[in-house]
Formats: C-alpha cells, sequence, structure tokens
C-alpha cells in the first residue's frame, strides 16, 4: 500500500454513505450523483496514540481516526501518482474522501491525469514512445526505490522519479512548475557536472530511449523555453487565474504547454523503461579503442 501503517486493503464498487455522498454533491455542483459509480477502498491503519494528556476537544478515538484517515490517504496519493507511469494520462480522481468507522472524519484527495503528454495530440508524437506497464510491477519498482519509506531521493535514478512526483502535483494552469520539474527529472537521470547539458541530453536520451523522429522539437528548444521561465522573461500568468486574457496569452500558452507536454513525455518514457528493466542507478561514460598495443 505504499504506507508502513496501512495494512488489509481492499477494493470494491458501492455506494458511499449518505453523509460522503453529500459532501461529494457539494465539491460537484450539478446532476444528481447518485447513480454514479463509486470505487470504496477499505484498509487498517495501525495508530500510535502518545501517552501523554489529550486535549479536551478531540477524543482519543477521533484523533485515532483522523490519524488513520491521513495515513489511508498518503497511500492512496502515492499510488495514484503511480498511475501515470502505468497509465499515462489515462485516470482521474475528481473527488475521494476518506473517512473513519464514523462518518465526520473526512479528508479530502484529487488527481488530475497528465493531460499535458500529448497522446492526443495532432499528429500524434511518435517519439519517445509511451508504454502501458502493470501496475504490480510499477509499484515493485517504486516500493524497492524507497518511495514507502523514505522522504528524500538521493541516487540518480530515484531523483529524476522524485522530480516527476512533483509533476503529476501540478496542475495544467502550472505548465512552468512542469516544464522546470520535467527538465529537473531528465537532468538528474542523464547528465553529468555542468558541462554542455543540452548535449549531454540529447545524446543521452536518444541512447536510452533510440533516436528521435524528425520533426520533434529539439532539446535546444526545451532549454530555451525552460530558461526563459526560470529567469523570468516568459510571459507570467496572475494568480488566481483570469480565463478572458488579454488577445495572445493562449499562443503563449500552447507554446509552453508544448514545451512542457515534451519535457514530461521524454522523463515518462525515462523511468517507464527504468522500471521495465528493474533499473535502479544509471552510469554513464564515454570509451575508446584504438589498434595501439
Amino acid at each position: 500500500m505504499l504506507e508502513p501503517t496501512v495494512s488489509e486493503c481492499s477494493g470494491t464498487l458501492g455506494h458511499p454513505p449518505e453523509a460522503v455522498l453529500e459532501a461529494f454533491q457539494l465539491q460537484s455542483p450539478g446532476p444528481s450523483l447518485k447513480d454514479d459509480c463509486f470505487v470504496r477502498i477499505q484498509a487498517k491503519s495501525e495508530v500510535m496514540i502518545p501517552d501523554e494528556s489529550m486535549p479536551k476537544s478531540i477524543s482519543r478515538e477521533s484523533l485515532a481516526q483522523l490519524i488513520g484517515a491521513s495515513n489511508l490517504r498518503d497511500a492512496v496519493s502515492r499510488m495514484l501518482v503511480l498511475t501515470e507511469l502505468a497509465y499515462p494520462s489515462l485516470i482521474a480522481v475528481a473527488a475521494g474522501h476518506v473517512v473513519g468507522p464514523t462518518v465526520g472524519t473526512t479528508i479530502r484527495l484529487e488527481k488530475r491525469p497528465l493531460y499535458c503528454l500529448g497522446e492526443d495530440s495532432e499528429p500524434k508524437l511518435e517519439w519517445p514512445q509511451l508504454q502501458t506497464l502493470t501496475f504490480k510491477e510499477v509499484v515493485g519498482w517504486a516500493v524497492k526505490a524507497g518511495y514507502d519509506q523514505e522522504g528524500v531521493a538521493k541516487g540518480r535514478v530515484h531523483r529524476a522519479f522524485a522530480a516527476f512526483t512533483h509533476c503529476v502535483g501540478l496542475s495544467d494552469s502550472r505548465l512552468g512548475e512542469v516544464l522546470f520539474r520535467s527538465m529537473q527529472g531528465l537532468e538528474a537521470f542523464y547528465c553529468d557536472g555542468n558541462g554542455d547539458l543540452r548535449k549531454q541530453l540529447d545524446d543521452k536520451s536518444q541512447l536510452w530511449l533510440g533516436r528521435m523522429s524528425a520533426g520533434n522539437m529539439s532539446i535546444g528548444k526545451l532549454y530555451e523555453q525552460r530558461s526563459k521561465v526560470v529567469h523570468g522573461s516568459a510571459s507570467i500568468s496572475y494568480w488566481p487565474e483570469i480565463f478572458d486574457a488579454a488577445p495572445g496569452f493562449s499562443e503563449v500558452e500552447s507554446t509552453l504547454s508544448a514545451a512542457a507536454g515534451y519535457a514530461l513525455r521524454l522523463l515518462v518514457a525515462t523511468l517507464q523503461k527504468a522500471i521495465r528493466h528493474g533499473v535502479h542507478e544509471v552510469t554513464w561514460s564515454y570509451s575508446v579503442a584504438t589498434d595501439a598495443n
């Protein structure tokens, strides 16, 4: 379950309690959700409650339920991140609630798919190819990487994976951050030192993923867009978003979306190959052979 305190997990199709359904409905105003299909995930969580006196505002049982719900939310959130490596851009959770045995302990979770990967783009991107992996092999690889235990990634491959997890947590309105995290992950995997990072990424990514197709965005273009985002020369949208923004904004957004999606696609394909082959560390080196004795 990717969370050491959670066990005995099972999933079924089922209808939520009325109070939870009402909470869903408040988050999704519109047609009634009573006829919708819901996935019910049940699990047990081991909770440690300190022996010191409890505050009067919360009972020991309520605190245990709150901590247990938080543990299950963390486990499910990690699993949802991994769906983007198993089934890229296909799975979304618009709203989710984690509740204890008594309704009232409610923690919301959600996850959007990585639409910017370009799987539905025209013309369809030919390189790099994304795969569909089994969820079991992705989870097994992630557990070996320490995703369920370690808070910080250290090795080259695991740092690339950690950067990817941040991309899943970003929305489509934060494409500059998606581009930055994607390039961070790619450089972690492919680059050594500070020397000519563009060439390193260009050469090594094609060694790992195969030759780049004609017509693909160049690695140099990715770095150009990344530099504009990092150094502040790119147009920057306001927060909260203005949906009827000035003319020209959509063109800026389109260019950024293409760069972010391509960089993220490279990162997903890179990690998928590592998962398929059980790779947790990569060493890049140059070699030379001569006819001299």
